[in-house]
């Protein structure tokens, strides 16, 4: 027995030692548990922030996707603007290079003293009717006379002498429509 209490003696220390480590295994569960617990909720989070950083991402490659499209067709118009305006200009420039017609030149003079009479009383008087008709068709006539000198249908001395005639033609008329427009007080 003595043998059995000297044992019991030695094996006291061995058993409150495997009560402490009982415990601290115990203990040391615990704290694996939660370690475990821990890294599960840290690692789906990081999934979470990973998805939404994917998701992020994914969007903001289409968004430059579609201003490099957008950048792409600016340039297009930009260019196609460039080439209509430079049309544009280049014909505009070759238009008001060329001289006008006759007939754009007669129109012009009749507008002109149309516009007169409308502003002289905007009544269209019948004497300062006539007088306009009579002096745009000797204006026709003037230009009759140069397209006929133009192709040598007539010599330049009968040239000369008919559109002097025309000419002193148009400044009486003018005269008179200048007088009946009240712009002449008898001066």
């Amino acid at each position: 027995m003595k043998r059995e209490l000297i044992l019991l003696a030695a094996l006291a220390p061995l058993a409150s030692a495997q009560s402490t480590l009982d415990s601290i295994g115990l203990i040391g569960y615990v704290f694996g548990a939660l370690a475990i617990i821990y890294a599960w909720r840290t690692t789906s989070a990081q999934g979470g922030i990973e998805e939404r950083i994917g998701k992020e991402k994914a969007l903001l490659i289409r968004i430059r996707q579609e201003i490099v499209s957008e950048k792409q067709t600016l340039e297009r118009l930009r260019r196609d603007i460039k080439d209509v305006s430079d049309d544009k200009l280049k014909s505009e420039m070759k238009k008001a290079d060329e001289k006008p017609t006759k007939k754009e030149q007669a129109g012009l003079r009749n507008d002109y003293w149309n516009r007169i009479d409308e502003i002289s009383g905007g009544k269209a008087d019948p004497e300062v009717k006539k007088l306009t008709d009579e002096r745009a068709e000797i204006q026709t006539m003037i230009e009759m006379t140069k397209a006929k000198y133009h192709t040598r249908a007539i010599d330049e001395k009968s040239f000369s002498n008919i559109i002097e005639d025309y000419q002193k033609r148009l400044i009486e008329i003018e005269a008179k429509l200048k007088k009946l427009s009240g712009g002449d007080n008898g001066s």
